[in-house]
């Protein structure tokens, strides 16, 4: 895949890109090798790169960027209990091109993939479907009405308009509560605007956390490979 075309570019090339690329592979091996059943920390590994790989490459990110991003996805899966790090790059991998038009940044993007599958106690893979099909939407008639009637400009990211909405929502009634959640979507994609909408300003926070400090993983990495 472009993907997996994207990483080994990382690990084969000379110089700089080569000696990073090694670096996220070892990150990766780092944070997921004990995660993984005795013979399988190759093939998870891979995995994780391959994701990895997509979201860097969806982002337009380098070989340093890649390998902090796993670190992040490491802290943010932790804060939010669905596992190693993968557990989040898996589901965002799906939807990267998507979140970025959506104006989330990546670290921005697993945090509210990982907010969603914990809120609604779905895979990432599930949780990044329903994102899909919210996020997928946010341009119709239908949203802009629904963003318009609130006061919200039309003329910004989507992530924007959904945060303006978030800070309005908890004041509005339970009734314009639910006709909100009904408008973005119902069943499961209502559910995943519900998370989103709630939690918006700590998906945000959690997001901007682990940007900020994405090498905390790895010391938790080898902490734990002393253990």
């Amino acid at each position: 895949t472009g993907a997996t075309q994207y990483t080994r570019f990382f690990q084969d090339n000379s110089g700089a890109a080569g000696d990073i690329g090694a670096t996220l592979a070892s990150t990766i091996n780092l944070l997921e090798g004990r995660n993984a059943q005795q013979g399988q920390e190759q093939a998870m590994v891979t995995k994780a790169l391959d994701e990895v790989g997509a979201i860097a490459m969806n982002y337009g990110l380098g070989a340093s960027g890649a390998s902090d991003l796993y670190s992040a996805a490491t802290l943010i899966a932790q804060h939010f209990g669905t596992g190693g790090g993968s557990t989040v790059t898996t589901g965002t991998a799906q939807i990267a091109d998507l979140l970025k038009q959506a104006g989330f940044s990546p670290e921005q993007g697993m945090s509210l993939v990982g907010q969603v599958a914990q809120a609604t106690g779905a895979t990432s893979e599930a949780a990044a479907g329903d994102l899909k099909r919210l996020l997928g939407r946010t341009g119709s008639n239908t949203f802009q009405s629904l963003f318009g009637e609130y006061g919200i400009n039309p003329n910004q990211t989507t992530s924007k308009e959904l945060g303006q909405l978030s800070l309005k929502f908890q004041d509005l009634t339970p009734t314009q509560q639910d006709s909100i959640i009904t408008k973005l979507g119902g069943g499961r994609s209502g559910a995943a605007a519900l998370a989103t909408i709630v939690d918006y300003q700590s998906i945000m926070a959690e997001g901007a956390k682990a940007k900020a400090d994405p090498t905390a993983a790895q010391e938790i990495g080898r902490a734990s490979c002393r253990e």
